[in-house]
């Protein structure tokens, strides 16, 4: 099957280069018709295994030697989002103060 029909284009695309919150909205519709939810404890009714055998999930935090001007790299981008974070939660405060008045 193809997309000639235009439908994704109309749809979803011009919606989403738009940045417009309906694009996201007619993905999750889509998704959700055609998705199904499962958690990781679900088992099958039959035999009672589980539905999806995962190892135990851990977690190893490995120290990466870095040279001078890799930190350095690594220090400029976690000061850029740090202070994108706090402009964005900034404005956020500022709408809803805005709101309530």
């Amino acid at each position: 099957a193809t997309n000639d029909d235009g439908f994704f284009q109309f749809a979803i695309e011009n919606h989403w280069d738009a940045r417009s919150p309906y694009a996201l909205e007619v993905l999750q519709t889509l998704a959700s018709v055609c998705m199904l939810r499962r958690s990781k404890n679900m088992t099958i009714c039959e035999t009672g295994l589980p539905l999806l055998g995962l190892k135990p999930f851990t977690l190893t935090l490995e120290p990466v030697p870095q040279d001078a001007s890799e930190r350095a790299l690594y220090c400029f981008v976690e000061f850029l989002m740090h202070s994108t974070l706090r402009r964005q939660q900034q404005q956020q405060q500022q709408q809803q103060t805005n709101q309530r008045t």
